[in-house]
């Protein structure tokens, strides 16, 4: 009976430990799906914001020759010239942000990434650790915590990225 006992418990560890697996497999795809899907509203930011910024480059001259000729122009009831500086800082913001959304996005496709449980190929460690640390800065944040990391030199481990990349989350956090 200890026997049959003992091997029903290794088979419920087991199955545990599929599903398991198989959650993690279905969560890569989620999320390799999903940042697919973010991708292509920011890579159309990311086109756009420059145009914008040239349109109003050539805008801006007229604007301002109509401004010195009329004192207190406003535009969207904003002074001229706060609203030149924020239309600046606004377009410089949004090429930022989708620059920090693009690389966010490919961090999580990078993590996600599908790999075999046994698979295991060369890896740049640098890389991995890189990637996870600025999948983790939010929630650093929000506990007014930093992390930082660097290396002149870049390391090649023969491992498996996603396992390399939960180990390092699980010390991180």
């Amino acid at each position: 009976i200890t026997g049959i006992k003992a091997l029903e418990e290794e088979t419920r560890k087991n199955q545990l430990q599929i599903q398991q697996a198989d959650k993690l497999a279905s969560l890569g795809l989620l999320v390799a799906g999903v940042a697919h899907e973010i991708n292509n509203p920011v890579s159309f930011i990311s086109f756009n914001v420059p145009y914008i910024e040239q349109y109003f480059n050539e805008i801006f001259p007229l604007l301002d020759d109509y401004a010195a000729k009329n004192p207190g122009y406003k535009i969207a009831n904003v002074e001229y010239e706060l609203f030149k500086k924020d239309i600046k800082d606004m377009l410089s913001d949004l090429y930022e942000g989708a620059q920090r959304i693009t690389s966010i996005v490919t961090d999580l496709k990078t993590f996600s990434k599908m790999e075999t449980e046994n698979e295991e190929t060369f890896v740049k460690l640098d890389e991995i650790i890189h990637s996870t640390i600025r999948l983790l800065q939010p929630a650093v944040k929000k506990k007014n915590a930093a992390i930082s990391y660097k290396c002149d030199k870049e390391y090649r481990v023969k491992g498996n990225r996603q396992k390399i990349g939960q180990v390092i989350i699980n010390l991180l956090t």
